[in-house]
């Protein structure tokens, strides 16, 4: 009996205690899987959306106020820098007077906008057609520096980009009229070559000019030393004053003449004698042409003599026996 009440207890005992197990099992999973739940993100997980975000896309914008005549095309700046102001003038004039209202914004790297330009005023040329309306148009970076563009037509500009290389702005766009792709870079460059020569004669031109009015002047003082000549005439003596000393004014510091400029050096330069050309004469062997000896032919004449004694001439002369 004692030993079925001491099994009883130890099975009791032993059921509490599994019990008691599970259940603190059971708390520590779910406090675990909670923690689990209030752990941090990753970095690189936190990082993921931090860097998506720190590139945006710049979002397109409008420069200018869109007009019935004038150019209106969309322009990706490809400078490197961000663009603070656009100025457009006519070809051909000297100032540039419009200024493209870019509202207060700046014109980012790598953004897009719409650009709405003024009209340009065309004329009629000499074959009676309207001239395409050329323009200039002027950008200043965020630097403070400023690039050109020269003599396009941005009416037939569509999808254009701006670039820069050196310091040479140019254009790259697809033309309206003929559907193919422009780039301005050598026209920018040859406009460029010709601003050069233009003020490398302008400079020549004006410092000839300058030194012709200075020739001249030194001309003129050589000749005015060279012919300068002082002739005074003696003054008549009055006789009241012949026997008052007469006091000698102290002679004057002779001045020292004029240094005179150096006469241009004269060179001879020799005449250049004409290059003398030798051809050798071409030599023509004779031909050599056989002679051709011609037989003379000889007429037989019988006169009436012959004719008489001999019965005339060999068509006349019938044989004397036919005659008999």
């Amino acid at each position: 009996m004692n030993a079925k009440i001491s099994v009883t207890l130890a099975s009791c005992c032993l059921a509490a205690a599994l019990a008691t197990g599970c259940a603190a099992q059971g708390e520590s999973s779910s406090s675990a899987s909670a923690t689990d739940m209030q752990k941090p993100a990753s970095s690189s997980q936190a990082a993921a959306p931090a860097s998506a975000s720190s590139t945006p896309e710049p979002e397109p914008i409008a420069f200018g106020v869109e007009t019935p005549d004038g150019a209106s095309f969309t322009l990706t700046n490809k400078t490197g820098k961000a663009i603070t102001g656009i100025e457009v003038k006519k070809t051909g004039t000297d100032n540039y007077q419009t200024a493209i209202d870019m509202g207060g914004n700046t014109f980012v790297n790598g953004q897009e906008a719409v650009i709405n330009l003024p009209a340009i005023e065309t004329s009629t040329g000499e074959s009676g057609k309207q001239t395409k309306p050329m323009a200039d148009m002027r950008i200043t970076l965020e630097d403070g520096k400023s690039h050109e563009l020269h003599q396009i037509d941005f009416t037939d500009v569509s999808d254009a980009s701006i670039r820069i290389e050196g310091d040479l702005a140019y254009l790259e766009y697809t033309s309206v009229s003929s559907k193919s792709a422009v780039s301005t870079l050598e026209a920018e460059k040859t406009w460029r070559e010709g601003q050069a020569a233009s003020s490398a004669s302008s400079s020549s031109s004006s410092s000839a000019s300058s030194a012709a009015p200075e020739a001249a002047a030194a001309a003129g003082a050589v000749a005015a030393n060279a012919g300068e000549t002082q002739t005074t005439e003696a003054a008549p003596v009055d006789t009241a004053q012949e026997a008052a000393p007469v006091e000698t004014p102290a002679e004057a510091p002779a001045e020292a003449p004029a240094e005179q400029p150096a006469a241009p050096e004269q060179t001879y330069e020799e005449p250049a004698a004409p290059e003398q050309t030798y051809e050798e004469p071409v030599y023509e062997e004779p031909v050599y042409e056989e002679p051709t000896y011609e037989e003379p032919v000889y007429e037989e004449t019988y006169s009436n003599d012959d004719a008489a004694v001999g019965g005339g001439s060999e068509e006349e002369c019938v044989p004397d026996i036919i005659l008999r």
